[in-house]
């Protein structure tokens, strides 16, 4: 069974760029491109796990016949590409990006930690397992 791949909105940013350069370098070639990375979309979700971990839980497919690769994370439930990106390019970008949802995370729990702490603790309501009793003239 093969997992959903879900792509961030930069990775597919990214890989629309890619397209259109090879495009207009020469025609059909943006194609080839599209389909040499669904090729290895292909591969990713039917094997999320073939690729080796580069950085933390992050792992790359590369592009037969380009210089690129698909960066990825492998949830319970889906495939998050988190960038189509160029060999070439510095990897602080994608790795910056990989950690994002860990500093949103951060700093949402250090919001919520500051707000709890301005904020008298409310008791707990004990219900009394009785039997409601409604009396009638």
């Amino acid at each position: 069974m093969s997992l959903p791949i879900v792509f961030r909105r930069e990775a597919r940013a990214e890989f629309d760029r890619a397209h259109d350069w090879y495009e207009n370098k020469r025609p059909g070639l943006g194609e080839e491109f599209s389909e040499r990375v669904q090729e290895v979309l292909h591969r990713i979700a039917a094997l999320p796990e073939l690729h080796q971990c580069i950085y933390k839980d992050v792992r790359r497919g590369l592009v037969r016949g380009f210089p690129y690769q698909v960066l990825y994370r492998v949830k319970t439930n889906q495939i998050r590409v988190l960038a189509v990106f160029h060999t070439s390019r510095n990897p602080a970008v994608w790795k910056k990006r990989s950690n994002q949802h860990k500093q949103l995370r951060q700093q949402l729990l250090y919001n919520l930690r500051r707000f709890h702490a301005r904020q008298p603790l409310i008791q707990p309501l004990i219900l009394v397992a009785e039997p409601l009793v409604i009396e009638t003239e």
